[in-house]
């Protein structure tokens, strides 16, 4: 996998730019998040804007509306990469496949470009076996790849221990200049696994921190475009969600913003293990 590891390569990308994944698939190297979105309008307009990669779950209950939005922005299927997540803890193994399809009847996409076990919750053989579950999907073309969202490193070993067919591509996580979660992210790096990084702007708790400011001023930029940069160079795909239009083009204008190492020092300085959406602790179960 190529990660783009340096900053200066951040002015050369576009929406468009990708990451390659360990299966040999491109990843787009931004993506919006669309937890609690059930406008199709902001879905539709955000692939307008350029967002190839956009981000759903079973959990949100917005795969009708996410599928709308899809359909009716008129940009072809193929150029999108589309990602879901399913809920482990639904009852049964089997709950995992059933809960795929029902999406893609809901979505009415033709396909998953990626799906994540959502959670590790709800015991081994709960997650392993929603893997196994979910594979069975790859071999009918019901998705591209597979990955993992909240994992913590014992979570992917014993994964990886039991050698799956699908090598999990992502592992979803919250990562932000408050959060920089370093164990997994460094780790899946070793393994060739994408980290995309949930939360990307704290919810908003750091967008008027003056640290973060002092480097937006120099650019030119806000600190929602230094804080995704941040996470950029270092080789992660966010995930900011917003549903208002300036703000979905303001974010991947975070692309062309150049943070000299210097910048890199001050931003990987913040990281104060603020977990703010309270899934952090699962990574250690």
């Amino acid at each position: 996998m190529v990660f783009k590891s340096s900053s200066s390569d951040n002015a050369k990308l576009t929406p468009s730019s990708t990451i390659k994944l360990n299966n040999g698939a491109q990843h787009p190297v931004i993506g919006l998040g669309t937890y609690l979105l059930k406008d199709s309008a902001s879905i539709a307009q955000a692939i307008n804007t350029g967002y190839k990669a956009l981000d759903t779950a079973c959990f949100y209950h917005n795969h009708k509306e996410f599928g709308k939005g899809v359909r009716d922005s008129g940009v072809p299927r193929e150029s999108l990469y589309l990602i879901s997540k399913v809920d482990p803890w639904t009852g049964t193994v089997r709950n995992a496949r059933q809960s795929i399809l029902q999406s893609l009847q809901d979505a009415q996409v033709g396909y998953w470009d990626l799906v994540l076990v959502h959670s590790p919750s709800g015991g081994k053989s709960v997650r392993m076996g929603a893997y196994q579950e979910l594979s069975t999907l790859v071999e009918e073309g019901k998705i591209r790849s597979l990955g993992v969202s909240n994992y913590g490193v014992k979570h992917i070993e014993e994964l990886l221990n039991s050698k799956p067919k699908y090598t999990p591509v992502v592992n979803q996580v919250e990562v932000h200049t408050m959060h920089s979660n370093s164990e997994v992210v460094e780790w899946c790096k070793k393994q060739g696994i994408l980290i995309q990084a949930y939360c990307p702007l704290a919810r908003c708790r750091s967008l008027k921190d003056e640290r973060i400011g002092s480097v937006a001023e120099k650019h030119g930029a806000t600190n929602a475009q230094v804080m995704l940069a941040w996470l950029i160079g270092r080789g992660l795909v966010p995930l900011p969600k917003s549903g208002n239009k300036e703000r979905q083009q303001d974010n991947l204008q975070s692309l062309k913003v150049e943070l000299s190492d210097e910048d890199n020092a001050l931003l990987n300085g913040l990281d104060m293990e603020m977990d703010v959406d309270g899934q952090f602790m699962i990574q250690s179960m």
